[in-house]
């Protein structure tokens, strides 16, 4: 798969595909390669094109193997999110992938349904574009990245809340794999700020009307 860099955000229509410098490009290979030794499925890297446009203005392209029968988390809930069965499953193979990328220290930057890449047997972490290594994470710092991917999940669906308690207690039982003092902490912070993110959203609902 080729992917161009771009700016997201705000400087997303300012600059473009425009970096100043080849770094962000490099350290993309660099977490890339970490990780992926060490046990998290990425697609490998297979090339990166970086061309100067006026010094010290850079562009960059990224080609990454192909997963055969693979979608992304954002085609697989396009047609409304699944349920029994099948929504188990993308729930574990989801919190494994995430689990494996947050107990070797890294951080996703934009951890939403369309960089986690559905094949049939796990899920693969895509775009580390601005992704970070730490010898460790802390529940904080976890509990973040969980809660981007669960905006993410609400925006695709337009549902508020779109998985049950019992779906996330499952996710969250996942991913602490039988470490019952993180499943206490994330469980408890993330009610907290699911609560919150709820009665924010709605208030903005309520507004707009």
């Amino acid at each position: 798969m080729l992917r161009p860099y771009r700016h997201g955000g705000m400087l997303g229509p300012l600059l473009g595909n425009r970096f100043l410098g080849a770094q962000r490009f490099l350290s993309e290979i660099r977490v890339s390669e970490v990780i992926r030794l060490a046990g998290v499925a990425t697609p490998e890297i297979l090339a990166l094109y970086i061309r100067g446009a006026s010094r010290p203005i850079f562009r960059g392209w990224i080609l990454t193997r192909h997963v055969p029968g693979s979608i992304n988390l954002r085609q697989w809930v396009s047609g409304g999110l699944p349920g029994g069965d099948e929504r188990g499953k993308v729930l574990r193979l989801t919190a494994q992938a995430v689990r494996s990328l947050h107990a070797v220290g890294c951080t996703h930057r934009d951890l939403n349904l369309s960089n986690l890449l559905l094949a049939p047997d796990r899920v693969f972490v895509l775009d580390l574009d601005g992704a970070r290594l730490r010898s460790a994470l802390t529940p904080r710092e976890r509990c973040a990245n969980l809660l981007r991917l669960y905006r993410s999940l609400a925006k695709e669906t337009g549902v508020v809340e779109p998985l049950s308690l019992r779906d996330r207690r499952a996710f969250l039982k996942v991913y602490a794999c039988g470490n019952s003092e993180l499943f206490r902490d994330l469980w408890r912070d993330l009610r907290s700020r699911w609560a919150l993110a709820t009665l924010r959203r709605n208030l903005s609902r309520r507004r707009r009307r």
